[in-house]
C-alpha cells in the first residue's frame, strides 16, 4: 500500500505537538478541493455525477462532528438557498422518514441570497446533521451513478436503495441547491478554521 502526501498529513495531524499544523494543512487542501468543485458546478463539460463523486471524496476527509464557536463567525457571509441550517436539517430528516414534502417551503423564495453566516446558522447540531444527511444522500447517489472507468476515486459496487421520496428529491433542482449550500457552508467553516 502506497502512502500519499494526503495520507501522511492525515496521519501526522493526530500527533501531539505537530498535529494542529497538519490539521490546518488538511483544511487548506480540503478548502481548495471544495472551491474547485464549486467552480465546476456551472460547467457543462463536467458530469454532475463526477462532481458529486468528487464532493463525496472531500467529505470522507472531513473530520466530523464539526465544533463551531458562533462568536468566531461574525462578519462571515455565505450564499445560501435554504432558509436556515435548521430548515435544511428538517428537510433532510423528512426525506429520510419518507415523508412527502413541499421542497420550496425550506428554500428562500427569492432564490440564492448572500447572508451573514450567523443568520443562516441555527446550531451546531443542525450543521452536523446537515453534513451527515447530505453525505448519506451522496452515497446513495454515487452508488446509483458510477464514475466513468477512467476516473479515480471510490467505486461503489452495489446500488443502495432509498425510499421513493428521497429518490425523487435527488432528481430535482432542490437537491443541487442543497449541495451548493453544503459546499458554501463547509467553505466558510474551513476558511474560519484556518484563520479566516
Amino acid at each position: 500500500m502506497q502512502l500519499t502526501q494526503h495520507g501522511i498529513m492525515k496521519l501526522l495531524s493526530g500527533l501531539p505537538w505537530v498535529g494542529d499544523h497538519f490539521k490546518m494543512k488538511l483544511d487548506e487542501a480540503l478548502l481548495a478541493r471544495l472551491d474547485a468543485i464549486e467552480a465546476r458546478f456551472s460547467s457543462a463539460s463536467v458530469r454532475f455525477a463526477t462532481q458529486l463523486h468528487d464532493l463525496y471524496d472531500c467529505l470522507k476527509d472531513l473530520e466530523t462532528p464539526l465544533h463551531i464557536e458562533p462568536s468566531r463567525f461574525h462578519g462571515f457571509a455565505l450564499l445560501t438557498h435554504t432558509k436556515t441550517s435548521k430548515e435544511a436539517q428538517r428537510l433532510l430528516e423528512r426525506l429520510e422518514q419518507g415523508s412527502y414534502i413541499q421542497a420550496e417551503d425550506y428554500f428562500r423564495s427569492a432564490g440564492a441570497k448572500h447572508v451573514n453566516f450567523l443568520d443562516w446558522y441555527s446550531n451546531e447540531e443542525s450543521i452536523n446533521i446537515f453534513i451527515n444527511q447530505m453525505t448519506r444522500l451522496l452515497i446513495i447517489y454515487c452508488t446509483n451513478n458510477n464514475r466513468s472507468t477512467v476516473e479515480e476515486g471510490d467505486v461503489f459496487v452495489e446500488p443502495i436503495e432509498a425510499n421513493e421520496v428521497t429518490e425523487l428529491f435527488m432528481g430535482t433542482k432542490w437537491f443541487k441547491l442543497m449541495i451548493l449550500d453544503l459546499i458554501q457552508m463547509l467553505s466558510v467553516i474551513l476558511f474560519e478554521r484556518k484563520g479566516g
